[in-house]
């Protein structure tokens, strides 16, 4: 084996080595990237669904305050809770649609309905 060849192929090895280490890193950090923009997508549905939630507590709470007090206590604030609009429902802007971290994980993100069901 001349020294040609022995100087190619001790630059060779380390050269095929980097370069796998590159992929790996590059595949590693596009996984971490995937998955955050999953964990953003699903942290805008939390933030959606819980101001829709809270505004359904309290008509229930008040709702149950008056027919507990069989009508004679909460109907005003029945009433002016029932006059607020719903902030989140219908939301203005659709559900985010950034991809999952893996297919499989969990469905694709739908739009929002025209109109909320009666």
């Amino acid at each position: 084996m001349s020294i040609k060849y022995r100087l190619l192929l001790m630059l060779l090895i380390p050269t095929l080595w980097v370069m796998v280490l590159a992929g790996w890193l590059a595949q590693h950090r596009y996984t971490v990237y995937d998955e955050t923009r999953a964990i953003v997508t699903l942290s805008r549905y939390a933030t959606v669904s819980s101001e829709l939630i809270h505004e359904l507590q309290k008509e229930r709470g008040r709702s149950s305050g008056y027919f507990n007090s069989q009508g004679h206590k909460f109907g005003n604030e029945l009433h002016e809770q029932r006059q607020l609009p719903t902030p989140s429902w219908p939301p203005t802007t659709p559900w985010p649609t950034a991809t999952p971290a893996t297919p499989n994980s969990m469905p694709a993100a739908k739009p929002w309905p025209n109109s909320c069901p009666a």
